[in-house]
């Protein structure tokens, strides 16, 4: 009997992506119960008359969802509020009706929480599949590189894991880059609009791309006028209370330094200005193709300068990881070494958080999930990756290697992206010698799978101990 290929290259692909749905039910991050518990007080608010005081109301409100119970402060600024507010409509409306008074303890509450992550990362594929189209015409690679971004470890780990809502973001940053492909340039300041006061990253790529586009300063200062406006209207209409997550914004861009002239001065500053430099004097490509793939990893260099010259939080990564696999789809020639390079640097800087972030890859977001309805939790103590080392190695050994791991792990990273904007860079002519294997690239495509899954046995090894 001969095996169909193909069928079992879709059972495969299908396989795996329902297994990666399995996984997103069966954990969650405490965020997530924070911030929808917000999304229904946005409801209560604005019924009572009392929407400006939206923060100072959620100091007061009180949160029970598994393990998360107390107050919990709202921080970021009010234009995500509203989209949580909309997806959470049907949690007041049984909240009220019914009398549940914490409704997010409950199995479907949770899930449907968590659920608004799904909805933006299809609504993210959808976006990402447009500009792929733009950049790849081989419609083999444009599969196996959206196949490739699904399965990735940053996504097992910061949606199906940590359920993050990075994401909601990333979709409205990616349709601004898709309209700047287009040539729709009102309507790609209107999307990076909408994405900024959701979350401030998008500034990045925002400015990135208005200088490469636009040599009028004059004029780019006031695109860039208009692309904060709606931040400042929400926060002069709902004034924020409180720190911000621009306040710890602002903290982390300045936190890691260089002793120069006059002192210390940011890593992030130096680089990101160089950028915004190269940018501005740079003539884009007359090629339509090249142009569109300059576009893409200007936006990957913008977050990867982030992202490698700041301490941030671990689910931020995710602002890079669409871009990157948009460059490897068009850039079929270098498949299986960019494959090779996006699995280290996903691998080892999730890895890396693992055990600086134990507290996101604990037991603890196993709780009030599809696994905690099947599986009895082995203790009350919140077990976490470092103590599970510190258990296995022995106190002394633990001591005198664990501070080694998260360095060695993030320089890897670090490395990987280095050489990964080398060998992308669509201004680079020279050749350089590497391989595309076929029998390579299903070894990667198994481990990377593998790895992924390694990383989300972690908080559940911590839940059963």
């Amino acid at each position: 009997m001969k095996l169909d290929v193909n069928k079992i290259k879709k059972s495969l692909f299908i396989g795996t992506l329902v297994f990666q749905l399995i996984l997103f039910f069966c954990f969650v991050y405490g965020d997530v119960f924070i911030t929808t518990n917000h999304g229904m007080n946005f409801w209560d608010c604005l019924f009572s008359g009392n929407i400006r005081n939206f923060y100072s109301y959620n100091l007061n409100s009180e949160l029970v969802a598994g393990v998360y119970r107390g107050n919990y402060s709202a921080y970021y600024d009010f234009m995500i509020y509203i989209i949580f507010a909309l997806w959470d409509l049907p949690l007041w409306i049984i909240k009220k009706v019914f009398k549940i008074e914490f409704i997010l303890n409950t199995f479907w509450g949770s899930v449907w929480a968590k659920s608004i992550i799904l909805l933006f990362l299809i609504l993210t594929l959808c976006i990402m599949i447009k500009i792929v189209n733009i950049i790849q015409k081989d419609k083999h690679i444009k599969i196996r590189s959206i196949y490739l971004f699904l399965t990735s470890v940053f996504v097992t780990a910061y949606i199906c894991i940590l359920g993050q809502y990075d994401i909601i973001p990333i979709f409205f940053i990616l349709a601004g880059v898709y309209f700047f492909l287009k040539n729709k340039f009102r309507l790609f300041v209107l999307f990076f609009a909408l994405a900024i006061p959701i979350k401030a990253f998008a500034l990045f790529a925002f400015v990135v791309l208005l200088l490469y586009k636009e040599k009028n300063i004059l004029k780019d200062i006031l695109w860039i006028i208009c692309g904060l406006l709606p931040m400042a209207l929400t926060r002069w209409l709902v004034p924020i209370e409180g720190s911000s997550n621009i306040n710890i914004l602002y903290e982390l861009l300045f936190q890691n330094k260089i002793d120069l002239t006059y002192g210390g001065v940011p890593i992030f500053v130096i680089v990101f200005v160089v950028l915004c430099l190269f940018c501005y004097l740079k003539k884009p490509s007359e090629d339509e193709q090249l142009a569109s793939r300059e576009i893409i990893y200007l936006c990957f260099l913008a977050f990867a300068v982030f992202l490698t010259t700041c301490s941030t939080l671990p689910y931020w990564f995710l602002y890079m990881v669409p871009f990157l696999y948009i460059i490897i789809a068009g850039n079929k020639n270098y498949y299986t070494i960019n494959m090779l390079l996006e699995t280290c640097m996903a691998f080892f800087v999730v890895l890396g958080q693992v055990f600086t972030f134990y507290w996101c890859f604990s037991g603890d977001i196993v709780g009030n999930m599809f696994l905690s309805l099947v599986l009895k939790r082995g203790n009350e103590v919140n077990l976490s990756a470092p103590m599970m080392l510190e258990k296995l190695l022995g106190a002394e050994t633990y001591q005198k290697f664990f501070p080694l791991v998260v360095p060695i792990c993030m320089a890897i990273f670090i490395a990987a992206v280095i050489v990964f904007s080398y060998l992308n860079s669509p201004w680079k002519r020279e050749k350089v010698n590497t391989w595309n294997d076929s029998k390579v690239n299903k070894m990667i495509y198994g481990l990377r799978i593998l790895l992924g899954y390694g990383i989300c046995m972690i908080p559940l090894v911590c839940y059963l101990l």
